[in-house]
């Protein structure tokens, strides 16, 4: 079910008072690769954790990020001062889960078309796909046997069923959820995202409509084939707002709504009955989960 940390304590890039190749998070100098790894230790530590285990965890990231200049090498040292501990599995696991998901690229070296930040150092879960080998998969992503990434997307490459599941890890209560995405073909069907026992997306039958759950909304124009169209579900308290290239278009209050620790997207067809099959394809471009 996307934010910025800036505001509050995130990291700012820059040579500032860190000087050439460091950067400033939670006032403290890291180097700029690291300083991704310590925002995800907090944003996941603030979900998964008692309040005490967060905060420490979060101090313990800090000391270590000061001395060292790689990912591997703070994930490795921050373990080391958890080995010991009994029932400190919560922690180990945050780690292991950040270190999983911050590349070792900083943020600043990488870029989408335009020049935009690849990976935002406030983001709960990021992934588009430049990591990731041609004709490879991320690592983790269930079901999508008949993708794979071509041209730094990820895009279906024959027929079968289009349904797999994104591990992101737990998302907090409020939250944004983004993905980016193409078309083929919107006319046969459309484009479902599950998380947390909502649906949400776009459907295309008679009628463009934007979808939570039963919450229909019509919308005019259809969205253009081959271009691409942001989704984003927003999610405050059990507020759930979905937005499709910046318009508001679906609202609706779910006070049952599971928290979410993944997504299950489905491409969904009328025409022939499987998922991609040449003319209703799917091309993902960004899958995204930030902090609001």
């Amino acid at each position: 079910m996307t934010m910025s940390l800036l505001a509050c304590g995130g990291s700012q890039q820059g040579d500032g008072p860190c000087g050439p190749g460091r950067t400033l998070v939670d006032n403290v100098c890291v180097a700029e690769r690291v300083a991704d790894f310590i925002v995800c230790i907090r944003s996941r530590g603030e979900v998964a954790l008692k309040a005490d285990q967060s905060r420490g965890l979060t101090a313990e990231a800090q000391i270590v990020g000061q001395k060292v200049s790689t990912v591997m090498e703070a994930k490795n040292q921050l373990e080391a001062r958890y080995t010991s501990q009994a029932g400190a599995e919560g922690e180990k696991q945050v780690i292991e889960q950040c270190a999983a998901v911050v590349k070792e690229t900083p943020a600043a070296a990488r870029a989408l078309p335009g020049g935009a930040p690849a990976r935002p150092a406030n983001a709960l879960f990021y992934e588009d796909f430049s990591g990731v080998p041609e004709g490879g998969a991320p690592q983790g992503w269930l079901g999508a046997e008949h993708f794979a990434v071509k041209g730094g997307a990820f895009t279906c490459f024959e027929e079968g069923p289009t349904r797999f599941t994104i591990p992101t890890g737990a998302l907090p209560a409020d939250v944004r959820i983004e993905l980016v995405v193409t078309m083929s073909q919107w006319g046969c069907g459309g484009l479902t995202v599950e998380s947390g026992g909502l649906r949400f997306g776009i459907d295309r039958g008679s009628w463009n409509e934007a979808f939570i759950n039963s919450a229909l909304k019509r919308f005019e124009p259809a969205l253009p084939v081959g271009t691409q169209a942001t989704l984003a579900l927003e999610k405050r308290g059990d507020v759930f707002r979905l937005f499709v290239d910046g318009r508001e278009l679906a609202m609706g209050r779910y006070p049952d709504a599971a928290p979410a620790d993944g997504l299950i997207l489905t491409l969904m067809t009328r025409c022939g009955g499987i998922g991609c099959n040449g003319h209703s394809n799917a091309t993902i471009h960004r899958v995204a989960a930030y902090p609001l």
